[in-house]
């Protein structure tokens, strides 16, 4: 079953970011086992293996958190205790016996779902029909309906969690780590903050968990997806017939690049025909809670600190010769987005002393006056001594370009293949 199917199956509420419970800033102690960290993995996997993250025991608050004190979030505790057995305890789900129910082809009793809620959060379960999710579940007073694909008993873990520290913060315990998909092992997506109570269930040690808090890496997410799922970061997929090449040959970055002191992720993609090539700039609009495009680009471009962008033309065509044609962009930190501000293309005489492309006609040697042997066509509403494609001498050029660049210092990009190990690079970002 694929991860999207799995995903639809349950409570779509939960969302990317929130705010975990505050605790007392106690003398925080650590001195637990690998043991331990090992068994407070397996127990925070329950959670992230059914993507259940992003909630706390408060009664209300952020809005893009579950909070397990409000009467609400019942819908998703129902939903988590069924999903659970399904990935767990497959023998409790049973053909209901009614022929073609309205309501589902499978059940559960009230009483597996209420256990499973009562061991991993320690809260008593008002049962109840739930009919904003997909699948919804019925309940008949008795057991839950409700109905999953044929190959429902192939659901697969989504995340596993693996606990890398541990403390003691009065009496409770907080755990941080990082969620790794449980496919991929070396993908992991997200970072961790989770606050649990120590118990007993069943005669056996184990905790109830109050909040988890799950922080994107985005950027690792994204490398991700490009690498191994073959999407570009704006979520359109590769062109199959462009995968043909080595994919190693595409390149990653992680580096602040528009000069707003925070890293952006940088792809490359030139593996495919010269028409394929493109290059991304990406960030995460926290707000949004999803990866936000700043600009795509033919490959090569060059940054600057001041956040302008320098991108060549994908072709040099027409009477430049040894100069190549580009445009400028600038970033904006009002829209996240960089904005193409003008462009320039040249005339070499040394290359064209006629244009072939007009009659021949002969190179304009009255606009020449500094005699290097180039002319400039500029076209940037936004410049004064720009004149489209009217010829203009090279003083006028640099003006033009010390305009956006300014002595502006361009930025040391640091590319990795876009392999498994130039992720591995990038985590030490």
């Amino acid at each position: 079953m694929q991860k999207s199917q799995i995903l639809s199956l349950l409570f779509c509420c939960l969302a990317v970011l929130f705010n975990p419970l505050q605790h007392p800033a106690k003398a925080a102690q650590s001195g637990f086992s690998q043991t331990q960290l090992t068994q407070m993995s397996a127990f925070l996997s329950n959670f992230t293996e059914l993507a259940f993250m992003n909630f706390d025991r408060k009664k209300g608050g952020d809005e893009d958190t579950l909070h397990l004190g409000n009467t609400s979030s019942q819908a998703a505790l129902i939903g988590f205790g069924i999903m659970h057995n399904c990935l767990k305890n497959k023998s409790r789900i049973k053909p209901c016996p009614l022929k073609d129910c309205e309501h589902g082809q499978l059940i559960i009793e009230a009483k597996d779902v209420a256990e499973s809620v009562k061991q991993f959060f320690d809260l008593d379960l008002k049962h109840a029909s739930v009919d904003q999710t997909d699948p919804p579940y019925f309940f008949d007073g008795k057991c839950y309906h409700f109905s999953l694909a044929p190959d429902w008993e192939g659901i697969e873990s989504l995340y596993r969690a693996e606990v890398k520290e541990a403390r003691q913060e009065g009496n409770l315990i907080r755990m941080s780590g990082e969620i790794y998909d449980a496919i991929e092992t070396k993908a992991r997506p997200y970072t961790f903050v989770a606050y649990a109570k120590s118990r007993t269930w069943q005669g056996k040690e184990s905790w109830a968990i109050l909040s988890l808090r799950c922080t994107s890496r985005w950027f690792l997410k994204a490398a991700w997806d490009f690498v191994v799922g073959f999407k570009f970061p704006n979520g359109e997929d590769i062109d199959k017939d462009e995968l043909g090449g080595n994919f190693a040959e595409n390149e990653l970055a992680f580096c602040d690049v528009n000069g707003d002191g925070q890293p952006e992720l940088l792809i490359r993609f030139q593996s495919g025909s010269i028409a394929s090539h493109v290059e991304f700039v990406s960030s995460f609009d926290e707000k949004k809670g999803r990866l936000n495009v700043e600009l795509i680009a033919t490959p090569g471009v060059e940054y600057f600190k001041n956040g302008c962008a320098k991108e060549k033309a994908a072709h040099n065509q027409g009477l430049a010769g040894a100069f190549w044609p580009y445009s400028i962009s600038v970033y904006n930190p009002k829209t996240g987005k960089y904005e193409q501000k003008g462009s320039v293309d040249a005339w070499s005489r040394e290359a064209y002393p006629t244009n072939p492309f007009d009659n021949d006609k002969p190179f304009p040697k009255a606009m020449d006056v500094t005699g290097d042997g180039f002319v400039y066509f500029i076209h940037d509403a936004g410049f004064q001594g720009a004149r489209g494609d009217q010829p203009v001498d090279t003083p006028v050029y640099q003006a033009w370009v010390g305009h956006y660049l300014g002595g502006a210092e361009p930025v040391k990009v640091e590319w990795v293949p876009a392999t498994a190990s130039g992720i591995r690079v990038l985590e030490t970002k």
